[in-house]
Formats: structure tokens, C-alpha cells, sequence
């Protein structure tokens, strides 16, 4: 994450540019993607009380949103059974067995790609 143009206003700090790079996204076809402004990351003494992500940029959206339907459709063309432990309910599992999974159906489908 690359962050920039930080407010602060007593115990709130807003974040208005963050980009992010990383092996996820490279792997679904996509270099980097931005942020909307307005994170808020909330102070209670020298620790963090809270944070309020914001949404990327509808661009990045639009983008990962149809690499997401590329890449689900060729698991279920697969019988990837992995595939269940990476949602629930039809949102992200953001842990660290659902991350190693990930990376492991994305490798094999930028692969697949080839």
C-alpha cells in the first residue's frame, strides 16, 4: 500500500490517496488500483480505535469485477472445489487459509491463460 494527503482532526486521521499493488491482484490481471478518498483511521491514545475503508475508484471496480467473473467461471468449469472456502454468503473470506487458496486457483488460472 502506498498512502498520501493525510487531514487529521484531533483523534481521526483521513487518508485521501491509497494505492495498492500486490500479488492478488497481479495475479487476477491487474497491476495496482486506487482508492476513493476518505479512509478514516481513528486514535483512542496510541492505538487504533477503528478504521473506515473506503471503496477503489468505480474504474478498478469495473475491472476486478469482470476478472472475477473470468476467473470464477473457469473454476466452475474446473470443478475446483476450493472454491467454497473463499466465500460465504456471496462475500470475500478474508483470512489466511482462504489467502493461500486464492493464490494457489489464480496461479493456476493465469496459467491456464497462457
Amino acid at each position: 500500500l502506498t498512502m498520501s494527503a493525510f487531514e487529521e482532526n484531533e483523534d481521526t486521521l483521513f487518508v485521501n490517496h491509497i494505492v495498492e499493488r500486490n500479488e492478488w491482484l497481479r495475479l487476477i490481471g491487474i497491476d495496482s488500483i486506487e482508492y476513493n478518498p476518505g479512509v478514516k483511521i481513528v486514535f483512542a491514545g496510541n492505538k487504533i480505535k477503528s478504521i473506515k475503508p473506503s471503496t477503489f475508484k468505480q474504474e478498478y471496480f469495473e475491472k476486478v469485477r469482470d476478472n472475477i467473473k473470468e476467473f470464477t467461471g473457469w473454476v466452475g468449469e474446473n470443478n475446483k472445489t476450493e472454491m467454497k472456502d473463499l466465500f460465504k454468503d456471496g462475500k470475500f473470506i478474508y483470512d489466511g487459509q482462504s489467502a493461500v487458496i486464492w493464490l494457489k486457483l489464480l496461479s493456476e488460472w493465469a496459467e491456464s491463460k497462457k
